[in-house]
């Protein structure tokens, strides 16, 4: 039969730190290259939809994956994202 790997948004997240922290993978590279990969035949994605909305995100503004990532969830449920992070650091 078929096989299915299911990736959580965990692992996507740390894929992302991984190629773009340890690597040094440009942003917008990284956005395209996971996002196509949780849209293949054979992979599952329990939130595809907000992984994909945060990968938008990622791409256009100057802020964390997993910012992007909080962005996306309370967009898709009308809510605010509160942040730490100062302006100016």
């Amino acid at each position: 039969g078929d096989c299915v790997l299911i990736v959580s948004d965990v692992a996507i997240a740390e894929a992302v730190w991984v190629l773009t922290s340890l690597y040094k993978v440009d942003r917008g590279n990284v956005a395209q290259i996971l996002g196509k990969f949780i849209a293949r035949k054979g992979i599952q994605c329990p939130n595809v939809h907000t992984m994909h909305a945060a990968f938008t995100r990622f791409q256009a503004a100057n802020c964390d994956f997993f910012d992007c990532y909080l962005a996306a969830i309370a967009k898709s449920s009308n809510d605010s994202v509160a942040s730490f992070v100062r302006e100016n650091e």
